[in-house]
């Protein structure tokens, strides 16, 4: 079974996307020059007919627009190389937490299929195999393994893939970003791909959770001899810790996303 078919598939993606930031960067540069220039006609009759705007106020609001624009040209410009750099630093820290570096669908499945194999072996070299029910046992917890890692590997494909489609998409709202009218657009864009990357974290975490309960799961036969008053197959040793590690991986996903998302640079930047 050639389990490399579903890193062909983001492969191809990854390739179009290349494509798609090479297409859509100038659309985007047109989008922000024509909605600045707008932005800068409209503060600048508000602030002519304004009784009340001095040169103070001018100054201010001039100083305030050119930092806002400035800012989000330079995101534009540099949108192909900053967006996925967003995304990449969660996927390390979600590879740091779980232990997996490389978060590949076929990579994954294939450990998914070791996993069983290895449990097979484990449970027969044991002796759990000389009976029809240990043979049923063995045969459905392998199947359980694969069928978690063939899940698990299709999860890691869709969220790859939704990486790529958003980052394409938000090249081009990014261009929005300029009018006060349209700057929602460029301020989503941002939240997705801050969410995605909170999503592809998380999707390592379950990931290394998955594999390593898989793991340990194999080799109980081993640790028999250097447990005292637990049993290597406790559900509540398995379950107490799974969820204290799922815990820990949450609180360290979304207590940085909560502060970041509290954050509106375009509302920070832009002129009332």
């Amino acid at each position: 079974m050639d389990l490399t078919i579903l890193n062909q598939i983001l492969d191809s993606f990854d390739q179009a996307l290349a494509s798609w930031s090479a297409a859509l960067h100038p659309v985007a540069l047109s989008l922000f020059w024509g909605l600045a220039t707008l932005e800068w006609s409209w503060t600048w009759l508000r602030l002519t007919i304004s009784q009340r705007a001095g040169l103070e106020a001018l100054f201010e609001t001039f100083l305030r627009k050119s930092a806002f624009l400035g800012f989000l040209l330079y995101l534009i410009q540099k949108s192909d190389v900053l967006l996925p750099l967003i995304l990449s630093s969660f996927q390390r820290a979600g590879g740091a937490a779980s232990g997996i570096r490389a978060l590949h669908p076929s990579g994954f499945l294939s450990t998914g299929v070791t996993v069983a194999l290895h449990i097979l072996s484990t449970l027969d070299n044991s002796g759990f195999l000389t009976d029809p029910l240990g043979v049923a046992i063995a045969i459905l917890g392998s199947l359980l393994t694969l069928l978690a890692f063939f899940a698990m590997s299709a999860a890691i494909l869709f969220t790859l893939v939704e990486a790529y489609v958003v980052l394409g998409a938000a090249y081009v709202l990014l261009g929005f970003g300029a009018s006060r009218w349209t700057y929602p657009l460029a301020e989503g864009a941002l939240s997705s791909v801050i969410r995605l990357g909170v999503k592809l974290l998380l999707t390592y975490l379950v990931a290394g959770l998955i594999a390593g309960f898989a793991g340990a799961a194999s080799v109980t036969r081993v640790l028999q001899t250097f447990l005292f008053g637990v049993t290597p197959t406790d559900p509540m040793a398995f379950t107490v810790v799974t969820l204290l590690l799922m815990a820990v991986g949450l609180m360290a996903a979304w207590l940085p996303a909560r502060r970041a998302t509290r954050i509106d640079p375009c509302a920070a930047l832009r002129a009332e």
